[in-house]
């Protein structure tokens, strides 16, 4: 049983608040803020303050935590978070600070059903359809197409494309004076990346953990088949290492409980009866990843003067997607020495940005789009306040973040996507939308 409730900001802001028992002590919300913001690197999901067991996550910024005074379990607890931000997800279209505030009076209706003195009663987005009456209010934004639609032609054209915010919309009619939800399917691709390379360009870990995510604007559980790579294979048998290496091989997948499995093994398909929102079709992991789907390769060299208070590094970054692709929002970080007063750099102008923050001693180089096939260099020079013999120790390693749409590093597609709606009024629109993410890329040097 729980006792409060409540959703922060980033900034320490209350934007939801519910004490469902009156057995909590005051100032829980300063309370918790004092600590994330005293011990945030290493503070634990669940934390005890006083004899106040704090259960928290982090979602787009946005603090979803709850307290109680009963030994819980705590993987129940964090259940109940995860449904919650979904829930606000699912019934407001997109889930930040903006959103809250303007839809405060639907997250507390459906925190009223979803919670009652503290104990579960329903977290079914579907479910809870029934029982809510307030309309969100749609939040919008603009970012660039990257939703391509499959399977359906419209005006003649063989290809369409949606914004990737078009995901971004509730699944109750929003208020009055806002277009209606169309009958739609969205399929998101994903896969992060954590990649170790040694500093004679060995790889020394090459792992990607990737999902197939849905959210279904259509009622009344239409029949969703998707189908997959049929190169594509499970486990790592015999079988499995004597077939052509272009095929997609996985270690293992689980797969949602909405899954039919039937075909699976034969045609490489999976029949979904998909609920109301988003939710996780499939999840996957390939802890061996073959070099050559590797999306950047960065060589750095280090020139050290020995009369000198100053190391030259050159850095030499490649993206090897294919030239039909892009990375976006790439950031290059480089550790610098602890002596470093600061650090000059020459870069081409335009989408790039060099910046050295002392706090961190790291210098960062800002990629805002980098195309396929290309390579761009960076020197930077590190001035040092004195000579240290460990200073050359001190550089690196060096980490990147970075975001491909539509590609994925394991090979695995998605063929088509075919909805069929129980009511037969017409046939959804289908869209589908690849991303890698980096999750860990670190190169030594």
């Amino acid at each position: 049983m729980l006792s409060h409730f409540f959703i922060l900001s980033s900034r320490g802001d209350t934007l939801i608040f519910r004490d469902y028992r009156g057995d909590g002590v005051k100032g829980t919300t300063d309370i918790f803020y004092r600590k994330i913001k005293s011990d945030k690197e290493s503070l634990p999901p669940i934390f005890n303050v006083d004899g106040v067991n704090f259960i928290f996550i982090k979602r787009n910024g946005l603090y979803f935590v709850c307290t109680t005074k009963f030994n819980i379990s705590p993987a129940f607890a964090v259940e109940v978070l995860t449904r919650v931000s979904d829930l606000c997800k699912d019934y407001c279209g997109v889930l930040d600070e903006q959103s809250i505030k303007c839809n405060f009076p639907l997250i507390y209706e459906l925190l009223d059903e979803v919670l009652d003195l503290g104990y579960v009663q329903v977290t079914s987005t579907e479910n809870l359809k029934a029982y809510v009456c307030n309309r969100p209010e749609v939040v919008t934004t603009s970012e660039e197409p990257l939703w391509q639609c499959t399977g359906r032609t419209v005006y003649g054209t063989d290809k369409m494309s949606l914004p990737s915010t078009a995901a971004n919309k509730p699944v109750v009619l929003p208020k009055m004076g806002t277009r209606g939800n169309k009958r739609e399917v969205f399929l998101d691709l994903l896969e992060r990346l954590t990649v170790l390379i040694g500093t004679n360009g060995n790889i020394l870990r090459s792992e990607i953990d990737g999902c197939i995510q849905m959210k279904n604007f259509v009622v009344g559980y239409p029949e969703v088949k998707i189908a997959l790579s049929e190169d594509f294979f499970v486990g790592k048998s015999d079988v499995v290492s004597r077939v052509d290496s272009v095929a997609v091989r996985l270690d293992n997948c689980t797969f949602h409980e909405s899954v039919d499995l039937s075909n699976f093994e034969t045609t490489r398909t999976l029949v979904v009866s998909p609920p109301e929102g988003e939710f996780i079709v499939m999840k996957y992991r390939l802890s061996e990843a073959p070099q050559s789907s590797l999306p950047f390769t960065l060589i750095a060299f280090v020139d050290e003067n020995e009369d000198s208070k100053i190391l030259e590094v050159v850095l030499k970054l490649r993206c090897n997607v294919p030239s039909s692709s892009c990375a976006n929002n790439i950031v290059v970080k480089l550790p610098v020495p602890k002596s470093t007063d600061s650090v000059s750099h020459n870069i081409t102008s335009g989408t790039q940005t060099g910046e050295f923050k002392s706090s961190e001693k790291a210098w960062y180089w800002n990629i805002k789009k980098l195309q396929g096939g290309s390579e761009i260099s960076a020197s930077v020079k590190v001035h040092m306040s004195e000579k240290r013999k460990s200073a050359r120790k001190e550089v690196g390693p060096i980490s990147l973040e970075f975001e491909i749409p539509m590609h994925i590093c394991s090979g695995l597609q998605i063929r088509y996507v075919r909805v069929q709606d129980r009511e037969k009024t017409h046939n959804p629109f289908r869209w589908v939308r690849y991303i890698t993410h980096s999750d860990s890329y670190v190169i030594r040097i």
